[in-house]
């Protein structure tokens, strides 16, 4: 929690909650603005925690064709893959239960030790309608070095927006599932600043120039969480979820604590996956990679777990 002794925070607490739960009747208009209205008005002014201002970003078109033909096959193999999961997760396999309409001659045999759940009845499956967010974090740490098999050497933040923009193509045929991708901070490193890679709606493959950003500033998960929260509350479907990548600890932890929690009691889900450090201690869903050329197979094993429990 946040410094609960302190008329500004407390403002401030009320405010995020506000935000969190409202619906569109309460937040009219573009709704990041007002989102960010209310934390300005309870933070009067200075508080570190406001939303950060979405910052476009094409990136280079060329560079990203180029990117395309390295991830699409992949992304192909997990679409296939993620599309027959899903699939045979929602088949209406009959059930056994004490009343029904069809007899289940294989379990008549359960009769004579007490099991009364002899009769078939088709469980009704609820279809995939999902809206995921993912957050990358760019900030300087993300530049470090990694050597792959093959000699050559990739930047931790180049790895990481090869791997989301192969999950985005993937989700991207998915029918009941639309995907997000956002990298913090911002394009020069400012905290108060996002940098939108694909909106839900957009083609991820129309967007794959923006999957080439450099690594810049500190870590502002915080706002980061904020944008991401803000930009799910405007979606219809009924499951939301923040899946977000890191390799270190947020600027302030206190208010990402606070802001997952709310999240939480909002409805919305959060997934974090760090690289090379322990999140459990910060998200409610955590995964570890300690291999950041592992990262692609964790990220991909996440999003199957994810779509599977829907």
């Amino acid at each position: 929690m946040l410094n609960s002794d302190a008329p500004a925070d407390v403002g401030k607490t009320q405010a995020v909650s506000q935000a969190l739960n409202a619906n569109d009747d309460d937040l009219p208009g573009d709704l990041f603005q007002q989102v960010r209205e209310l934390l300005d008005a309870a933070g009067q002014g200075d508080s570190p925690c406001l939303l950060p201002r979405a910052e476009p970003f094409d990136g280079d078109p060329a560079r990203g064709l180029r990117l395309l033909g390295v991830v699409q096959e992949e992304s192909r193999r997990l679409r296939a893959r993620l599309q027959g999961l899903v699939q045979a997760s929602r088949l209406d396999r009959p059930q056994a239960f004490r009343h029904g309409p069809r007899l289940l001659p294989k379990r008549l045999y359960r009769a004579a030790v007490g099991d009364p759940r002899l009769f078939a009845r088709k469980r009704e499956r609820v279809a995939v309608d999902t809206a995921i967010h993912l957050l990358i974090d760019l900030s300087g740490s993300m530049n470090s070095p990694v050597r792959r098999r093959d000699g050559l050497v990739e930047r931790r933040g180049q790895i990481a927006q090869s791997a989301a923009l192969a999950l985005a193509l993937a989700l991207d045929g998915i029918h009941g599932v639309s995907v997000a991708v956002s990298a913090f901070p911002g394009l020069s490193g400012v905290e108060d600043r996002i940098s939108v890679l694909v909106r839900h709606g957009q083609r991820p493959r129309a967007c794959a120039g923006a999957f080439l950003q450099g690594t810049r500033g500190s870590t502002p998960m915080a706002g980061a969480l904020w944008f991401a929260a803000a930009d799910l509350l405007g979606r219809p479907e009924t499951r939301r979820i923040v899946l977000l990548l890191t390799d270190g600890k947020p600027n302030r932890m206190d208010e990402t604590r606070e802001i997952l929690r709310l999240c939480s009691a909002a409805g919305l889900e959060t997934v974090g996956l760090g690289i090379g450090v322990d999140v459990s201690g910060l998200f409610p869903v955590a995964l570890r990679v300690d291999e950041v050329t592992a990262l692609r197979t964790a990220l991909f094993g996440a999003a199957e777990r994810l779509l599977l429990a829907a």
